[in-house]
């Protein structure tokens, strides 16, 4: 930012377009760093002000400064473009100038990043509101993604669509805003023709609807004006058979699981592995929202496709309130099915080294001690596979119990 300096060795004619081993000029140095004068100073020279820079980045001058968020040099780029029209009589081809590997535009960088300021200078210089980069993604998409609601608004406003859909996803702006809990993004885009049910087109059966992804974040407001929009609660996209409960039961959301059940969502509902809330709560270690799915009759011996139960998988991730929380409810020590269906919750505490479950599962169901799972191990010869100090706590637990060394 040596202003002086600058102007002196710009007055001994030094080379102003050459770019530095990392493929940055001048120009980029002083703009990507907000130095208004010294940008002004290289302007006065000509320097380049279209070319993208010679590296891996590859973006242009207008983008590097709409990208950084520096107004005034944005400005300054504008006018220098504007006085120093090509021959053709094109005043703003700078505005398309694109970056070398996404074909974006500087409203692309200006929007993700949220500058309200210089979307609107570009707009106004007469930036299309809706150029897609390679992936398809349009300015809007991106401001959406962030979160940035007046930028939304402006392109909006500027005839940009609100439901354009990327190239490479299948999500549209709704998703990322309703994902993010952006009520008011959210209510904008609506407001403008954006769609409460993009999965409807048939397109966006991949991905969760909005509703679904809206689950995340527990807020009931956003989730009510979706449905007044016509979302479906009930519905579940193909790749994975997601409900909102199960998002719900994952973040350990439970207003949200309240206020879906009270809709009559089923507490039992399954996704494409057979998971129930219960046991996406289990896997969230969120015991509060388990033990209210329990309360709301979600059944705590239920099987996923492979076997596997509530019990098991807390068993097998040490998530000892949980264990409590369903043994307390009636969770039976049920066989993994997967594998030859032997292996037990005792066999997975006592292989993990989780001293405190071992103990529960084995007050539980004290005959369980010597049982052998599908591999032919019992819990003590699990125990003994490491020298750790949680499996070498159960080896000395199960002994004391007197678990047999050797098996007839």
């Amino acid at each position: 930012g040596h202003t002086k300096i600058v102007e002196l060795l710009l007055q001994q004619n030094v080379e102003t377009n050459a770019p530095t081993k990392n493929g940055w000029t001048l120009l980029f140095g002083a703009l990507l760093r907000g130095h208004v004068e010294i940008v002004e100073l290289l302007l006065q020279k000509n320097v380049k002000t279209d070319a993208p820079a010679n590296n891996n980045l590859g973006f242009t001058p207008l983008f590097g400064a709409s990208l950084e968020g520096h107004v005034e040099v944005v400005k300054l780029l504008l006018n220098h473009w504007e006085n120093n029209q090509d021959q053709e009589g094109n005043s703003f081809p700078i505005l398309e100038a694109e970056t070398y590997d996404c074909d974006r535009h500087p409203i692309h960088g200006a929007a993700r990043v949220g500058q309200t300021e210089i979307v609107q200078l570009l707009l106004e210089k007469g930036a299309e509101p809706d150029p897609e980069d390679s992936c398809g993604l349009t300015p809007l998409w991106s401001a959406a993604d962030n979160g940035h609601d007046a930028v939304v608004q402006l392109l909006l406003s500027a005839g940009a669509e609100p439901n354009v859909m990327g190239l490479k996803t299948s999500r549209r702006p709704i998703h990322h805003a309703a994902q993010r809990g952006h009520l008011e993004l959210v209510w904008t885009l609506l407001k403008h023709g954006g769609s409460a049910t993009p999965e409807s087109d048939g397109f966006d059966n991949a991905v969760p609807s909005p509703f679904t992804l809206a689950c995340d974040k527990g807020n009931i407001e956003l989730l009510e004006l979706l449905l007044d929009h016509g979302a479906n609660i009930n519905y579940v996209n193909e790749a994975s058979a997601i409900h909102g409960l199960h998002v719900a039961a994952l973040s350990g959301n439970l207003e949200v699981a309240q206020f879906l059940l009270e809709k009559d969502t089923d507490v039992e509902i399954r996704d494409k592995d057979g998971w129930t809330p219960l046991m996406l709560a289990i896997e969230g270690d969120k015991p509060d929202l388990a033990e209210f799915l329990i309360q709301k009759n979600a059944n705590v011996n239920s099987e996923a496709n492979d076997g596997g139960t509530a019990l098991l998988m807390a068993s097998q991730n040490g998530n000892l309130n949980l264990v409590k929380v369903l043994l307390k409810n009636g969770a039976k020590q049920l066989p993994w099915k997967l594998g030859g269906g032997q292996t037990r919750p005792l066999h997975l505490a006592a292989k993990h080294g989780h001293l405190a479950i071992t103990k529960l599962l084995l007050a539980d169901s004290p005959e369980e001690i010597n049982l052998p799972d599908c591999d032919g191990m019992t819990p003590l010869a699990l125990a003994s596979l490491t020298n750790k100090l949680g499996q070498l706590a159960v080896v000395g637990y199960l002994l004391k119990n007197n678990a047999k060394v050797t098996i007839d």
